[in-house]
């Protein structure tokens, strides 16, 4: 397929980490590429939308959704991150696997993240944190060969938690899905008797 980033490690990665979390409401999946993230999210989610930038992974995904009969309660739009959706959008699970790699001289969109590799990731994180339901996560897949201090401080920034949940080790690099959650501050109310 034209253009469409096809399954690799860091895809079955994110499948794997995906069939871990438990049933919820309403999810998204951010950069479907070849939709099989989205199939999979069709088992933990009663609602499910897929978004890529790239015309023909929205056609790809919609195969996929087709070939496992995953059609009925999915939406696949063409868009921009999570550019269409308004802030409080309530999604319960919001799921990426951007690109990454800092390497500009790759040129290969899919895998190219910016010149720190964390650019894409940094402006999916600030559109998600504000679409997400107060008790819902964020799983996005990250590098260690990304500048991932950066990512760390945005996060912070962002008043998100996050945790690593899985990883893998390759020939140049780690791959890992990074859960990313709203930081919840206990307040102490005093009452008088």
């Amino acid at each position: 397929m034209n253009g469409v980033y096809q399954p690799s490690e860091d895809t079955f990665l994110l499948i794997d980490t995906v069939k871990d979390m438990p049933y919820v409401r309403k999810a998204v999946e951010v950069g479907s590429g070849s939709g099989l993230v989205s199939v999979a999210l069709t088992q933990k989610s009663e609602y499910l939308v897929s978004t890529d930038i790239d015309l023909n992974s929205c056609y790809a995904t919609l195969e996929w959704l087709h070939k496992y009969n995953k059609r009925a309660n999915t939406d696949v739009v063409c868009c921009d991150l999570l550019s269409p959706f308004r802030e409080g959008s309530g999604f319960d699970l919001i799921v990426f696997n951007p690109p990454y790699l800092p390497d500009e001289c790759l040129r290969d969109v899919s895998i190219f993240g910016g010149e720190h590799g964390v650019d894409i990731s940094l402006k999916f994180l600030q559109q998600a944190c504000r679409m997400l339901s107060c008790s819902g996560k964020i799983l996005l897949v990250i590098s260690s060969v990304s500048d991932l201090k950066r990512l760390w401080d945005v996060a912070s920034k962002l008043e998100l938690d996050h945790k690593t949940l899985k990883s893998v080790s390759l020939f140049f690099e780690e791959i890992s899905v990074v859960e990313f959650r709203k930081k919840h501050i206990n307040k102490k109310v005093s009452g008088r008797n």
